[in-house]
């Protein structure tokens, strides 16, 4: 019996160190790749900023990550998202988003990255049966975090859209259009005839490919709503894009 009871831990034993060590060699996490994943990787090689995937001592070299409670997304350059990547939140922002981050750089070479902190919710409960009918549950709680992949634009288009209704809260100067110009408080409902969609989906809306296709000087036609005018639009040239970066304050 001893002799069976010592066999059955040394397989335990076994068992918990192929658990670890699987543990271990799948810390990847599965990157949600958007629309404009494609189109995204095309135009890698003529990104504004160049964001090489190693640094001189050989080791990996994450692009620069702001949380979006610290940074206001009218400082960022223009860019479009098109990779996701979340897991349970530990506290500690900078270790999440790095631990986020080398999951991107495993598929990708975002030009910068996002943190979003989503906030605590329910994975379930717990129930302890202390005997003569009492029972006691306990909730357990989670916090979750999501680490959103950028690529600049090729051009510098210079408008900022609210992402529940698409409504402009930064435009370009007014010379830069032809016909009416974009003002901010407009509803933007499509460009160059592909509508945008806010809402819960806003990372999913079709207009997001547009941006990422327009070169400078080129043409991009919008159509918007005005409160008390209806239904406009108008012609944005696009410019060359910015070749720097503001001083941000980036968790790494």
């Amino acid at each position: 019996m001893r002799r069976r009871g010592i066999q059955e831990l040394t397989l335990h034993a076994t068992a918990l160190v192929l658990v670890v060590a699987t543990a271990a060699c799948t810390t990847s996490l599965p990157v949600e790749r958007l629309p404009t994943w494609d189109a995204a990787h095309a135009g890698l090689a003529a990104s504004a900023v160049t964001n090489p995937t190693t640094s001189s001592a050989g080791e990996a070299r994450l692009a620069p990550c702001f949380d979006q409670n610290r940074v206001d997304a009218s400082e960022l350059p223009d860019a479009v998202p098109y990779a996701i990547v979340s897991d349970s939140f530990d506290g500690d922002l900078v270790v999440t988003a790095k631990r986020l981050s080398r999951s991107l750089h495993e598929e990708t070479a975002p030009d910068f990255t996002t943190f979003h902190d989503l906030g605590t919710y329910e994975t379930g409960s717990v129930s302890q049966f202390w005997g003569n009918g009492l029972a006691t549950e306990r909730r357990i709680y989670a916090r979750a975090a999501e680490l959103i992949a950028w690529r600049l634009l090729p051009a510098q288009l210079g408008f900022e859209l609210r992402a529940r209704d698409g409504v402009a809260l930064r435009v370009p100067p007014s010379d830069r259009f032809e016909g009416e110009a974009l003002l901010e408080g407009d509803e933007v409902l499509s460009m160059n005839g592909t509508p945008v969609r806010p809402g819960e989906r806003w990372f999913y809306s079709p207009h997001w490919r547009v941006l990422l296709e327009t070169e400078p000087g080129e043409a991009l036609s919008m159509v918007w709503l005005r409160p008390g005018a209806g239904r406009m639009a108008g012609v944005l040239r696009a410019a060359p894009p910015k070749r720097s970066w503001p001083a941000l304050p980036a968790l790494f």
